[in-house]
């Protein structure tokens, strides 16, 4: 086929969807289990997840369900404006715990690695 026989496109959209956000460096293995996602969700909404569970304006994270995601209520407590999903990730990423070790754990047992 020829340039001719294929339709005209407009341009494509570009656009970001997806941000992590975790205080523990890049080059250490356990970066991924101390890091939260801000995941848009559409309608310039985003979500804060840890991967398996969505953060609630509560502070609270908890499993998202097919039903959630149709009930207006539990969207306007789970889904943020962008600045909003952005600050809340980095504040529950200080904070978040895996199998008992914190993120300053974490970041304390790789400074001794690398002294």
């Amino acid at each position: 086929m020829s340039q001719v026989d294929y339709p005209t496109l407009p341009g494509p959209e570009v656009r970001v969807s997806q941000y992590e956000v975790s205080f523990v460096p890049e080059s250490s293995p356990a970066r991924r289990h101390y890091t939260l996602r801000v995941v848009h969700k559409g309608f310039d909404r985003w979500a804060v997840t840890d991967g398996s569970l969505t953060l609630g304006s509560d502070g609270e994270f908890v499993y998202e369900t097919g039903d959630d995601r149709m009930d207006l209520g539990w969207l306007e407590a789970h889904r943020f404006d962008l600045d909003t999903a952005l600050d809340l990730a980095k504040r529950h990423a200080a904070l978040m715990e895996v199998n008992g070790r914190t993120v300053h754990d974490v970041l304390a047992l790789q400074a001794e690695e690398e002294n």
